[in-house]
């Protein structure tokens, strides 16, 4: 009985996998602004480690235009890998208050990548 609890005991241990994260913050923190909204993004896994990208693309509708993104914070997970390094990519020109598209890259093979984005802002009315 005891070998076959250590056997599985190994097995389990065998198949586990270490998962880390990146993280990346664009804009600032404001008084009076509210969570508008948390995307969340998950790449199946995969048998063989590959490169992975999760694209975070976010809008404020056109109609709000007294709505605006004051800053966004986004995690990311990855299996496989002890230490993980990861790459944002975003056009030249972020248009931040309005919206933002940010592609974050693992810098070497996973087997599965996920992660959230919050999105907060503010109302502004202008008087």
């Amino acid at each position: 009985m005891m070998k076959i609890l250590l056997r599985i005991f190994l097995v389990a241990a065998g198949v586990s996998f270490v998962a880390a994260a990146c993280q990346l913050g664009l804009g600032r923190s404001e008084n009076g602004e509210t969570l508008l909204h948390t995307l969340h993004i998950s790449r199946e896994p995969v048998q063989q480690p590959m490169n992975m990208s999760l694209l975070f693309d976010y809008m404020v509708s056109p109609v709000d235009v007294y709505l605006q993104i004051t800053r966004v914070q986004i995690n990311t997970t990855s299996v496989g890998v002890d230490d993980p390094r990861c790459e944002a990519s975003w056009p030249f020109t972020p248009a931040l208050p309005q919206g933002f598209h940010v592609t974050i890259s693992s810098l070497q093979p996973v087997l599965q990548m996920s992660g959230t984005a919050e999105v907060y802002g503010i109302r502004r009315v202008t008087g």
